[in-house]
């Protein structure tokens, strides 16, 4: 129950007014909306989820949790419909219909890609209608400003020594988009060498903000040196025209070969020795960051990069504990690989990494994330409820299921650290 609850509670901070959202509300053509509701009387369609949440905490069975599951997932998606269904007629009952059916199979595909936040390709979510509309021309158009946008205006002369001149890189290629902004290869002008840009825009309004958050994680990880960890050179702005927009660029180490998550899509499973190879350098990085009382939050084959040598990066949500006493409690990471203590937004640590590593390595054997076959809410139930990700299946080496079953300990102070975690035998295989 406490699980329902803290997803609310995740959701409802997101601006979600979930006191006031009837079930019908978020699925006005009940089973039409949604198959699933078919099982269940449309006296349901009045009550809100908080009512659900009550009749469940009097009488828990297994059709009030399969309601309240669905009612999440509405929930989760429920922003994005009130402000699309907004550019319709909603008036007019059969556009409506067609709104609803389009947006539902637009959310199953989101979905069913895995949530993976860096495809190579954006997925192309339409509505199916006369004619065929991008769901982005769905979204408010943000008010632009007829004056050029300088971004170094913004900056002010503590903040200046992390930004290189606005002529310094060439973009040379599009390399893909990351979970945050889209990735290029560039040339620096004066040195020629290589490096890689990650793009980050925002509306005028946003700019102070999204500066701040970049200056803090460029400053932190510019301190950061290690092999097994992308390099952080700097920040950037551009000197284009983007008007209406602040673009910010960092500046990073580029890495040939591509992310684990690249290999396994076109590879499939890992060798087991290249599975011992990747897991000893990420281990070597998480010693390291741990050490700098650093927890990397993100830890998932996307953000690990390279061929021989394998190092972290993407440390946008990073962060660092000044002291062991102000453990962070945030909801971030990607569902798949985050620890229990983390959905739960209870106090975690660095042992949250270690949980996140495990989903990782088994993701390399198997080939799948872990409750692959599940949607997001369903996946963060089984996180939480199950003993482990593995649950009854089984590992054919005994040495690599004790090291999964290790990082998967509760409770989280259970885990091994990093350094603990090298020496475990499925390392010398």
């Amino acid at each position: 129950m406490s699980l329902f609850r803290k997803q609310l509670e995740v959701i409802m901070d997101q601006g979600v007014p979930v006191d006031e959202l009837t079930v019908q509300d978020l699925f006005p053509f009940w089973e039409d909306s949604d198959s699933r509701l078919g099982r269940f009387s449309e006296e349901y369609k009045a009550i809100t989820v908080m009512d659900v949440l009550d009749r469940l905490e009097i009488n828990d069975n297994l059709d009030c949790r399969l309601l309240l599951n669905i009612i999440i997932e509405g929930l989760s998606s429920w922003r994005e419909y009130d402000e699309l269904s907004r550019e319709i007629d909603i008036s007019d009952s059969s556009e409506l219909a067609k709104f609803d059916a389009e947006f539902r199979r637009y959310i199953n595909r989101k979905n069913t890609q895995n949530y993976e936040e860096d495809f190579d390709e954006p997925v192309d979510n339409t509505f199916s209608r006369d004619f065929t509309i991008n769901l982005d021309s769905f979204k408010p158009v943000r008010k632009t400003y007829s004056t050029k946008f300088t971004p170094n205006e913004e900056v002010d002369e503590e903040e200046s020594d992390l930004f290189f001149p606005s002529d310094e890189f060439t973009i040379v290629k599009y390399l893909g988009k990351g979970g945050e902004g889209k990735v290029y290869l560039a040339e620096d002008n004066l040195h020629k060498d290589l490096v890689a840009i990650k793009q980050y825009e925002c509306s005028l309004a946003e700019s102070q903000e999204l500066l701040g958050i970049l200056v803090k994680e460029v400053r932190m990880m510019k301190k950061v040196c290690h092999p097994n960890i992308v390099k952080y050179f700097g920040l950037h702005s551009p000197d284009e025209s983007f008007e209406g927009l602040s673009v910010y660029n960092v500046v990073l180490e580029f890495i040939e070969g591509g992310s684990l998550a690249d290999k396994l899509k076109k590879l499939g499973p890992f060798a087991i020795k290249d599975i011992v190879n990747v897991t000893k350098d990420i281990l070597e990085a998480l010693v390291y960051l741990h050490s700098k009382n650093i927890i990397h939050r993100d830890l998932k084959p996307s953000n690990v990069l390279g061929n021989d040598i394998y190092k972290l990066s993407d440390f946008g949500i990073c962060t660092q504990v000044k002291e062991l006493e102000s453990i962070p409690r945030s909801f971030v990471g990607t569902a798949w690989y985050m620890a229990p203590e983390v959905i739960m937004q209870e106090p975690y640590s660095f042992s949250a990494d270690i949980w996140s590593l495990g989903c990782l390595v088994y993701e390399l054997y198997t080939g799948c994330k872990p409750f692959k076959t599940s949607n997001l809410a369903k996946a963060l139930h089984l996180m939480v409820e199950c003993e482990s990700p593995i649950q009854d299946q089984k590992i054919a080496i005994p040495a690599l299921e004790d090291f999964l079953l290790k990082c998967w300990r509760r409770p989280h102070s259970f885990r091994p650290s990093a350094k603990e975690l090298l020496s475990h035998g499925f390392l010398s295989m």
